[in-house]
């Protein structure tokens, strides 16, 4: 209906006016308290599926601390049982490019969600991400009313210079304090740690969730420091430097690591210390702005660091959950695995070696892995309706261990496939399984394998979720050693329908091989045909998985003069377009027409049973 038109227009429009909140502020460009409030206001009442509120604690001027808690309903009712990453800003008040680029990773991930975004549904899904954006609510007020707005500080009266008093929050935390500056010191550390009521609020909120990673901003210098800041020759455990060094290397910035190699000095009490050291959280704070721009930068730059810093906000969701990465070998078998069953035509020419990677600060979800390979074998549906009973079609191994595996029927969509049932993955791990398959089930030519893999858990509520590799990966004879890094996460919501039938929305390529690893799970879920989507991940050179690109936002919506204009425009356009439809009621049928040929054949519905482990493309879907 036309109606449906004026009100997507309408919509527009209002993603524009939030974005403009936060480079067209009463304070210098940015948003003062009551109008980030009010945004953030508006947010809860309109997307209250995704997004909730909860109060922390009280500022020392008893202003109410908030944290919004992004995540789906299923995911803020499962009591941590997703990854967490907590965002912070504005612990120093006079850094007010921390807060939008927090309001803006909330506004623009809300934003994507309205227009179905493939990643974000995924992630909302998956993790839950805790947004505090005013830690310092008394002194970014108290900025508000000041020329140089220079309050670094809480409003504690520390001495008798106002300007002056304060506890620096960021030095008020209880790992390595030391009472080392006097109280008019900007760096004024308290009287003992966490004596604000700022840092106890913080300090009650990761004592009561389990954050994987967290990132408390700052500005400005485009860095990131992390543990150990009070270090003059700060070690981290080899791993734990590993992640920091993957968070810089797509972060791109020059200067990263504890202070005293960013900032030349050492800290004390400082939060991501204290969050990493005592309750392991991969902590960081990035500097955002340039290192010659100011605490206050002008208003044409703030769009610009916010949208920089989307993608790295956004590779540290990722991160915290399970992050998958596939490869792929291949080599002729020198000799017979001890304690090998006999397998259907004796033994394979080749072992293929699949290795699945886990750099995600999570394991896997689910109490195992269940894992489906198109492509690894040569058969047909009457093949495998026609093989001997007991004789091995395919054999998996991983770690010298015999592990159940199946082979499934082949229809045109889906070569011959494998599944099989593995352990999940740890954080930071990686898991071999050497796949044989009986002679008389081995490929000759070139194999062109893909995998799907879905997290199995027993939990009636649990969404599963399928990972997939990114197109096919040849392997040709003689063997040779290939791999893929990518991966794409099919998201797939279950939903009240029939509870033996698994169906689905996916891209056709990957669609029979998810639903196979689903019905394979043995989930006895039916799936919304509504909600499935798709998430591709590119990658790296080196082979790790990296984000989208940080300009990812460049096309970012128009200044509000301009959208308005535009939406009456082509609402206007849009309402003439009904008058004449209604007038003329044969031009219908040729727009509808029209919009066919441009639709048609573009998703397909997969239907599995989880009886047979079966899975085949049902139909095509076309619509108006």
């Amino acid at each position: 209906p036309c109606s449906w038109v004026v009100v997507f227009v309408l919509r527009a429009v209002a993603v524009a006016r939030w974005e403009d909140v936060l480079d067209h502020g009463s304070i210098k460009g940015f948003p003062s308290y009551g109008e980030a409030n009010k945004l953030l206001e508006s947010w809860l009442h309109r997307y209250p599926g995704y997004l909730e509120r909860r109060s922390v604690g009280l500022s020392f001027e008893n202003r109410t601390m908030h944290a919004y808690v992004l995540g789906s309903r299923s995911v803020r009712h499962s009591r941590g049982s997703v990854p967490q990453v907590l965002l912070t800003s504005l612990m120093h008040a006079r850094e007010p490019a921390s807060l939008t680029v927090v309001l803006y990773y909330l506004g623009h991930s809300l934003a994507l969600l309205t227009r179905g975004d493939p990643q974000t549904l995924y992630l909302v899904e998956t993790r839950e991400v805790w947004l505090v954006p005013f830690v310092n609510p008394d002194g970014y007020v108290a900025n508000e009313g000041l020329g140089k707005k220079l309050v670094r500080k809480n409003l504690r009266p520390t001495c008798l210079d106002q300007a002056s008093s304060g506890v620096d929050l960021n030095r008020n935390f209880a790992f390595h304090w030391k009472k080392n500056t006097l109280p008019c010191n900007e760096e004024f550390q308290g009287a003992r740690p966490f004596s604000e009521p700022e840092t106890q609020a913080i300090k009650r909120l990761c004592e009561e969730n389990h954050f994987r990673a967290a990132m408390n901003f700052h500005s400005f210098g485009g860095m990131l420091t992390h543990p150990f800041n009070w270090a003059e020759h700060p070690l981290l455990p080899t791993d734990d430097q590993r992640v920091y060094d993957e968070f810089a290397a797509v972060f791109g910035w020059q200067r990263f690591g504890p202070a005293k190699l960013t900032v030349g000095y050492t800290t004390t009490g400082e939060s991501d210390d204290w969050m990493y050291g005592v309750h392991n959280i991969i902590s960081m704070s990035p500097e955002v702005g340039p290192e010659s721009g100011d605490f206050w930068p002008p208003p044409h730059e703030i769009k610009g660091i916010s949208q920089r810093n989307f993608g790295r906000i956004l590779y540290v969701v990722q991160k915290s959950g399970l992050e998958l990465n596939i490869s792929w070998a291949q080599s002729m078998l020198q000799k017979e695995p001890p304690a090998l069953p006999p397998m259907e035509g004796g033994l394979p020419k080749a072992v293929l070696e699949l290795t699945l990677r886990n750099s995600g600060l999570t394991a896997s979800a689910g109490e195992s892995l269940s894992i489906a390979v198109s492509g690894a074998t040569a058969v047909s549906r009457r093949a495998v309706n026609e093989s001997r009973l007991g004789a091995a079609q395919a054999r998996v191994l991983a770690d010298g261990k015999l592990l159940a595996a199946k082979v499934a029927a082949a229809n045109s969509s889906m070569p011959g496939a494998l599944t099989f049932q593995a352990p999940p993955l740890s954080r930071r791990s990686s898991s071999r399984f050497q796949l044989l398959l009986g002679r008389s089930w081995e490929p000759t030519g070139t194999r062109e394998l893909r995998v799907c893999m879905v997290e199995v858990t027993l939990a009636v509520s649990a969404t599963p979720v399928c990972h997939c590799s990114s197109g096919l990966t040849e392997l040709p004879v003689p063997p040779d050693a290939h791999k893929t890094e990518l991966q794409r996460s099919v998201f797939v919501r279950a939903s009240p329908r029939s509870s033996n039938r698994t169906l689905g929305l996916v891209a056709h390529d990957d669609a029979a091989l998810c639903a196979l690893a689903i019905a394979s799970a043995g989930h006895q879920q039916a799936i919304s045909s509504q909600t499935v989507e798709q998430l591709v991940l590119p990658s790296s050179g080196s082979g790790e998985v990296v984000p989208p690109l940080l300009d990812r936002t460049a096309s970012a919506s128009p200044k509000v003069t301009i959208a308005a204009s535009l939406a009456f425009m082509v609402i206007g356009l849009t309402l003439a377009g009904c008058l004449v439809r209604q007038l003329l009621p044969g031009l219908r049928p040729w727009v509808t027409a029209s919009m066919h040929r441009q639709v048609e054949g573009q998703l397909l519905l997969v239907e599995a049973s989880t009886s047979d482990s079966e899975a085949f493309v049902h139909k095509e879907l076309r619509w108006p």
